[in-house]
């Protein structure tokens, strides 16, 4: 976000939690974080913006959306996000050592080589040791959002869906990437060279990418 208001200073900007995050309480299903979200959003006193998620906001994204319609979303950018097919989980659609991790994240942080290996590859060791340093596991005995099913009945057609294609994505490979992409039913494809976590590894050219569409 330091990028993004060092470029465009005068744009207001609102990074969201899910509950279990960072103190933020609440309902954890599905339907939970997307009242929280929207709470949030609210509570902000936005009126038009874009949204813009990463990995599993492909499920919570376009419940989001929907609930503030067309006229208040200007567009969503999808960054390397888990989209199932309408009414299937991520757990349906991911390899299975990325449902394992998923799954596994549920209740433990996950252990830092096998997240170094997913998610750090091309990253300096700063930006290595600051990705390992932020994880931490979903609120335990709750239902997680991997298994939890799409839904995009709702979603606004005229939102217009820019997908960030992750080139080097050892989580979510491009070829699958775009799968998802197609169900999200993503327009515009706009690549950018790094693994998972582009916010992270490239903050600059993903800075770049979402003002030049605000």
């Amino acid at each position: 976000m330091d990028v993004i208001r060092a470029t465009a200073p005068s744009v207001p900007q609102l990074a969201v939690d899910l509950p279990g995050r960072r103190g933020t309480t609440g309902d954890t299903t599905l339907a939970g974080c997307v009242r929280s979200v929207v709470g949030q959003i609210e509570d902000a006193g936005l009126r038009r913006f874009m949204l813009v998620g990463h990995s599993l906001a492909g499920i919570t994204v376009p419940l989001v959306a929907s609930e503030l319609g067309a006229e208040r979303v200007s567009r969503i950018v999808a960054i390397a996000c888990c989209v199932p097919p309408q009414s299937k989980t991520t757990a349906d659609t991911v390899n299975l050592p990325t449902r394992l991790v998923a799954n596994l994240l549920d209740y433990v942080p996950m252990p830092r080589w096998l997240a170094r290996q997913m998610f750090c590859n091309g990253m300096s060791p700063a930006q290595t040791d600051f990705s390992l340093g932020v994880l931490v596991p979903d609120a335990p005995d709750t239902p997680g959002l991997t298994r939890a099913a799409a839904d995009r009945s709702t979603l606004p057609a005229q939102i217009p869906r820019t997908w960030v294609l992750t080139l080097r994505d050892r989580t979510l490979p491009p070829r699958v990437q775009l799968r998802f992409a197609a169900n999200l039913g993503a327009s515009e494809i706009v690549p950018i060279d790094t693994g998972h976590n582009p916010m992270i590894a490239d903050p600059e050219r993903l800075a770049s990418i979402i003002v030049e569409r605000l």
